[in-house]
Parts: structure tokens; C-alpha cells; sequence
């Protein structure tokens, strides 16, 4: 007789404790209070696009108004902010619940991780009160009797909003260990230090932190406009649309030994602020490393005294940037920190080289400072768009947070172009990762001189741009030997004869051998990408004698409106030559 078979099913449920531990077992007392300040960024942002639809960028260009007011002492913390608050909804369906991703685009906090994280790490006891102006939220938890309760939801309560927008959060009942810290002077030093650090840039950009009712100044240092010895900068894309930009130079604070104002005692000060800062969506994550982490191969020493270097990640979908789950160190595997890795690299080599020839000079001149070409402190991705010329800029105003419990301070309105409407040669958005060198600072000339104000000398930089951007091409997709080839064939058929062995050794293509080399083979440019590209390389051959004619005859004027014209056919194609591999 056959034994009988009984089904059984297998609990694979979690226990609340297991869940509880895991998620706050490695996180640190300080990673969980950033995750708070992290949701009240996030907030502000959705607060401020709510208000003004339509004039969203990637990343916040201006936190005036917002409010995020942070006490801490021995019975546990509370944090009040005017940031926009927690939709019930939210609240009821996804601000709790374990493991739910974050929704914030471009965001810097994740629900489901980072509040929870917070509240069950940090005290037995807590209250959340939020109100969004349209609606007010309360919800208490008690870790205790939570964890002995089978149930996972928590009971909470949709009230009548009382017209201020924010959120409130109490954390008591803190652990001995936690309340010795909060109750700690010291500790309490530590921590305003690192949340000027972290926030900095948010700082910088008009947010408001307080600490135990101390103001919060950012301390994340910065770059040198007026330095004798130049930087760098570097805008690219990834494949999957994070946007990062790269920037070097001198520390503000910082003097070289032969400059009029050095001071031995003021430079030794600023030891600790050498070194690369790494921000992801605006919040820093390092903060002046000179580890192996940031590309220091070899030990930092005297060479690199006063390199500052930022590097910004910016993405729509926070979880693909490179910062691990605490945010507060990367991830060094992450494909798009591997590309930032090379250039960090690579600019750090360029300062130790410069900063070698300048000692060898005399004297350092001192420098008066430049207009800035770009923004260091809020490097937004440049919007993807093809631009056609304007010589009149689009007003925009900034947004601003509706009424809240401390009123926004009143700014007037920023004047900014429209990414349809540039001047300059090329578009802020061309992708500048396949620059380096000379090319790096040909494209940032482009992307900075008045086009329109300065047509002679725009001309004369486009060709200069054409030729670079052309010779690094034919480089990167291996045609610079055919490139040299057909150049020399036709240079010889002009000059009827045959070029020397030096000649040859020291060939470089012209203009108007790159322009009939690409019509000869316009495969080079890609494929699918000859036809949309000849109509600007005719339209480049045929205003070549136009271009000549203008630079080197000392009576031959151009019309501003045909130079302008000229610039934006020949936009995409420079585009393609310094973007495309």
C-alpha cells in the first residue's frame, strides 16, 4: 500500500526583529540623522516644482525659504522643517514601508530605508507629524510594542491641514549609548562639522540647517577664481544619462610661496581640505579624499598642496549613482565612477605638472578675478536640445516655496538664456567626454565666447575647433593614417610635387583637406549619420572662402547675420566630431 502524501507549505515570512536588526545593524547613529535632512532636501525640491510646474531642472537651483531646524540633547532628537511634508498617502502606503524605492527624481533621500532606518535606530518612541497644506498627517510608533505585534501596519491619522507645510519628528527614548552621544558637546561639534560638510553645496544654495539652534555654514571648500595656476573642467553624459562634471584648481584660501600674500601658518591650516569632494544630486559624500578611492595612486604629499577638486553625479534615478546606502562613501566599482576615475586621475597629474613649472618660475603675478564660465557650486547637466541663435536672453524666476512657518526671503528674478536661444559657438550640453587637453579647452572657449558679439574672433576659433575636433575623431574610430594619406595625395597634386620624408613626418591635415576628405567619405562620420551631416559639411565648403576672405583680407568685412547663419549649420557637425566615437 502506497504511503500517503500530505502537503505542507514552508513560512518564509521575515520576523519583524530579523528585518529591525538588519536594517540597522551597520548604520551608523550619524547616517541615520542624514537620512532624515535627506528626505527634508527631497521635499523641498517636490515643494518648489509643486509651486512653479514647468520649471523643473535636475537639480534645485535655489533652496531660499526652506527651513530644516534639527535639536539634539540626552533624551533623544527632533526635526522640523517647512519643506512641503508627507502626502497621507505617502504616508499610509510608502514612506514606511521596508524596501519601497524611492520616487524622488533626482533625490537624495529613500523611503522605505532611510526613515525607517532612522526611527528604529535611534529610539524606542517617535511621532511624526507632517502637513502638506492640504492635508495633515500624525502617526506614533512604539518600537517595542510594534516588534511584538504580528501586525505590520501602523495605525496613524488624516486631519485638517492647518495651513503650514512641513514636516515635524520626534525620536525619544534613545539608547544609552545614543543618548551619551546627543547629550556630548563634543559629539554635538562633530556632527554640525559633517552636516556642513554633506549639505554644503545645499547650503550654499540658500537651505537653511540649524543644530541645537546653532546656524549651519557650509564648509565645503572652494575653488580659486583668480589663481596664477588655471584648472580644469569636464562636462560628459554615461550611457545610462548620468550626468557628470569635473572640475579642479587651487583652494580659495590657498597662496603659493611666491605670491605677494602667502602665509606659511594660513596655507599649513588648509591641510585638510586638499584633496577631491564628491557630490551625488548636490549632496557630498567625500569630502576632501586624497585616498586611493579618489585616484591617489601615490601618497598625497607637498605637490598637491592646495588641489581642490569637485566631482558631480547627477541622475534622475538616485539608485544608479555611485554612493553606497549610508551616503557616505561611493561605490568604486560603479561604471560611472570608473569614468569619472580616469579624468580625476588625469587632473591631478595635470596640477602636479603645473605646479612643478611654476616653481621654477620667478614670481607669481597676482591674477584679478574672472566672470565665472560656469556654475562650480550647482553644476546642472546642460538640457539636451539643439539651440538656434537669439541674440535676447529669456527671462526665468527661479522657484520659490509657498507661505510656511518663516517666510522665503524675496529674490529678484534670475536672468538666464534660453537653451534655445545661446550666443556662444556651441551649446552648454555638448558632451565633453572624449576632451582632453587642447580640445578640452577649444570646446570651453566655444561654449563661452560671445559668438554674436565677437564674430571675427568666433570664426577664427571655430576653425581651430573644426581641425582638433577632427584630428581626435579620426584618432578614436583609427582613420588618422587614411586621414594623412589622402591629405598628402592631394597636397602634392596642389604643389606638384612630391612632399619630403619630413614633410610627410610633419603632415597635418587643413581645413580644406579635412572638409574633402570627409566628402570623399562620408562613411567616416558613422553610420547613418552621412546624410544628416552633409548638408553642414557643404555648407561649411562652401562658406570657406567666405571664412578666409574674413580673416586674412584686411578689407573684407562679414555680415554679422551670415556668420551667425554659418555657426549654426555647422553646430551639429562639430557636435558629432567632438562627441561621437
Amino acid at each position: 500500500m502506497a504511503a500517503k502524501v500530505e502537503a505542507l507549505t514552508v513560512d518564509t515570512r521575515p520576523t519583524k526583529e530579523v528585518v529591525v536588526d538588519s536594517l540597522t545593524r551597520d548604520a551608523s547613529v550619524e547616517a541615520c540623522i542624514f537620512d532624515l535632512l535627506d528626505n527634508a532636501v527631497d521635499a523641498a525640491r517636490n515643494a518648489a516644482y509643486a509651486d512653479h510646474p514647468g520649471d523643473e531642472q535636475p537639480l534645485l537651483e535655489s533652496y531660499d525659504g526652506f527651513v530644516v531646524e534639527l535639536s539634539l540633547d540626552a533624551g533623544g532628537l527632533r526635526i522640523k522643517d517647512n519643506c512641503g511634508g508627507i502626502p497621507a498617502d505617502a504616508l499610509s502606503h510608502v514612506a514606511l514601508r521596508f524596501g519601497q524605492r524611492s520616487s524622488h527624481r533626482y533625490g537624495i533621500g529613500i523611503f522605505g530605508v532611510g526613515l525607517n532606518r532612522a526611527l528604529f535606530k535611534l529610539g524606542g518612541r517617535s511621532r511624526i507629524v507632517t502637513d502638506t497644506g492640504a492635508e495633515r498627517s500624525e502617526l506614533e510608533l512604539n518600537i517595542a510594542d510594534y516588534i511584538r505585534d504580528e501586525d505590520w501596519e501602523i495605525p496613524a491619522r488624516r486631519l485638517p491641514t492647518r495651513g503650514l507645510r512641513g514636516t515635524d519628528i520626534t525620536i525619544g527614548s534613545p539608547s544609552t549609548d545614543i543618548s551619551r552621544k546627543f547629550g556630548d558637546p563634543d559629539w554635538i561639534a562633530k556632527h554640525i562639522a559633517e552636516v556642513s560638510g554633506r549639505y554644503g553645496r545645499l547650503i550654499e544654495k540658500g537651505l537653511s540647517i540649524s543644530v541645537n539652534g546653532e546656524r549651519v555654514e557650509s564648509s565645503i571648500p572652494q575653488i580659486r577664481e583668480n589663481s596664477p595656476l588655471a584648472g580644469e573642467r569636464k562636462f560628459f553624459r554615461t550611457g545610462d544619462d548620468i550626468g557628470i562634471y569635473i572640475e579642479y584648481g587651487q583652494h580659495s584660501g590657498h597662496r603659493f610661496s611666491k605670491e605677494p600674500d602667502y602665509d606659511y601658518d594660513a596655507n599649513k591650516r588648509l591641510t585638510g581640505e586638499y584633496g577631491w569632494t564628491v557630490f551625488c544630486n548636490d549632496r557630498a559624500v567625500l569630502i576632501s579624499d586624497t585616498s586611493p578611492v579618489t585616484g591617489w595612486d601615490k601618497k598625497f604629499h607637498s605637490e598637491f598642496y592646495g588641489f581642490v577638486g569637485h566631482v558631480s553625479f547627477v541622475s534622475a534615478d538616485p539608485s544608479r549613482l555611485p554612493w553606497n546606502t549610508t551616503k557616505t562613501g561611493v561605490v568604486f566599482s560603479n561604471p560611472a565612477y570608473q569614468a569619472a576615475l580616469n579624468d580625476m586621475q588625469s587632473f591631478a597629474e595635470n596640477w602636479r605638472s603645473l605646479n612643478n613649472k611654476r616653481k621654477k618660475k620667478a614670481a607669481l603675478p597676482t591674477i584679478a578675478p574672472a566672470p565665472p564660465q560656469s556654475s562650480a557650486s550647482s553644476p546642472n547637466p546642460p538640457p539636451a536640445a539643439t539651440p538656434a541663435p537669439s541674440p535676447t536672453p529669456t527671462p526665468a524666476a527661479k522657484p520659490q516655496p509657498k507661505a510656511s512657518p518663516t517666510p522665503p526671503a524675496v529674490k529678484s528674478p534670475v536672468i538666464k538664456p534660453d537653451h534655445h536661444e545661446i550666443r556662444e559657438i556651441l551649446p552648454s550640453d555638448v558632451d565633453e567626454g572624449h576632451c582632453k587637453d587642447k580640445l578640452l579647452a577649444l570646446v570651453h572657449e566655444a561654449k563661452s565666447l560671445d559668438f554674436i558679439a565677437l564674430p571675427y574672433s568666433g570664426l577664427a576659433l571655430i576653425r581651430m575647433l573644426f581641425e582638433t575636433a577632427f584630428t581626435h575623431f579620426a584618432i578614436r574610430t583609427g582613420r588618422i593614417d587614411d586621414v594623412k594619406t589622402f591629405g598628402v595625395e592631394r597636397r602634392e597634386k596642389r604643389m606638384d610635387r612630391e612632399l619630403t620624408e619630413e614633410e610627410k613626418k610633419k603632415f597635418t591635415a587643413t581645413v580644406d583637406e579635412i572638409i574633402d576628405y570627409l566628402d570623399a567619405n562620408l562613411q567616416a562620420l558613422g553610420a547613418g549619420k552621412a546624410g544628416h551631416m552633409s548638408h553642414s559639411l557643404k555648407r561649411f565648403k562652401k562658406a570657406q572662402q567666405t571664412m578666409n576672405s574674413a580673416m586674412h583680407n584686411p578689407f573684407q568685412p562679414i555680415d554679422r547675420l551670415v556668420a551667425i547663419g554659418l555657426r549654426t549649420e555647422l553646430v551639429p557637425l562639430l557636435r558629432h566630431l567632438i562627441e561621437s566615437d
